[in-house]
C-alpha cells in the first residue's frame, strides 16, 4: 500500500552565504524544477539525522571507550613512559626528515 507522506513547514534561520550556496546546489541538483529546495532540504536533513543516529548507535555499541581500548597494547613490552619517549623520538625524526625534504 502506497501511503502519502505528510509534509510540514519547517523554518530555519541561516547565514546568507549558506542559504545562497544551498539554493544554488539544490537548483543544480534538481534541475531548477518546482520543489527543488524542498527535495534538497529533505535530502540534507535525512542525511544529517542518519549520520547522527549512526554515530549514537556506534557510541552505544562501544559503551565505555576506556574498556573498548583496554588491552590493545598489551603486546608492547615497555612502560607507558618509555612508549611516550619512543613515540616522541619517532615523531621528531619524521618532522626533521619532512622539513629537510621541503627546504631543500
Amino acid at each position: 500500500m502506497d501511503q502519502k507522506r505528510v509534509k510540514v513547514q519547517f523554518k530555519v534561520m541561516l547565514p546568507k552565504d549558506v542559504e545562497q550556496r544551498f539554493r544554488e546546489a539544490a537548483m543544480k541538483r534538481f534541475e531548477y524544477r518546482k520543489g527543488a529546495l524542498g527535495k534538497a532540504a529533505e535530502h540534507a536533513l535525512s542525511e544529517w539525522t542518519g549520520s547522527v543516529e549512526d554515530k549514537e548507535r556506534r557510541r552505544q555499541e562501544i559503551g565505555d571507550p576506556v574498556k573498548a581500548i583496554r588491552g590493545i597494547l598489551k603486546h608492547v613490552n615497555m612502560s607507558s613512559v618509555d612508549l611516550q619517549h619512543s613515540i616522541s623520538k619517532i615523531r621528531t625524526e619524521r618532522y626533521v626528515s619532512h622539513r629537510r625534504k621541503h627546504l631543500s
